[in-house]
């Protein structure tokens, strides 16, 4: 091989695409379908964002503390806020910007209301409504391009402010001693 260096383990770093590839067929020389594959890996992995990791494994443990443990208290509280944050998002940003945004952060906003708010009965309107406010606030309170407040924190201030007799937070959210059961 040419225009490679030696390593201390014997093998050749070559000076060709990859300035990483040590070893046998890390040259220029080295057969398509090998390159391509490793290639085609790469891409795959660059293609995915990390926030869609995050977003199945919140999404996992919901659906598992919603199983087990009742969480959300229903699994409707949790589609109304996630279904009507997504559809919010990708309408204003396809209507004010002409694209739709990844909609990985209002599916976070979603669940944030889906936890934090807890309706009097079994009402299902607060969590529609905190989801539009939510995304709604992100484009219209705006300070050089950027949203002035967390969009789920937002909602659920002005949810407070002005239902405050069918909306409450979770309680044992903002508990300040450690008592088992």
């Amino acid at each position: 091989m040419t225009g490679g260096s030696t390593l201390a383990s014997g093998t050749t770093s070559s000076g060709g695409d990859d300035p990483l590839a040590v070893g046998h067929g890390a040259s220029r020389e080295r057969p398509d379908d090998r390159s391509t594959a490793r290639h085609h890996r790469a891409g795959a992995l660059k293609a995915l964002d990390p926030r869609y990791l995050i977003v199945f494994l919140i999404t996992l443990v919901l659906v598992v503390g919603e199983a087990s443990y009742h969480i959300l208290g229903g699994y409707d509280r949790l589609a109304a806020a996630l279904g009507l944050c997504l559809v919010t998002e990708a309408l204003l940003s396809w209507w004010l910007r002409g694209k739709v945004a990844n909609l990985a952060s209002a599916y976070i906003t979603g669940i944030s209301l889906s936890l934090l708010i807890k309706p009097q009965a079994n009402i299902l309107w607060p969590f529609a409504l905190g989801a539009f406010l939510a995304i709604a606030s992100k484009y219209v309170l705006t300070y050089r391009g950027r949203h002035l407040w967390n969009p789920s924190n937002f909602a659920i201030a002005l949810l407070l402010l002005v239902a405050a007799d069918s909306v409450a937070v979770l309680s044992h959210q903002w508990e300040t001693t450690c008592a088992s059961t």
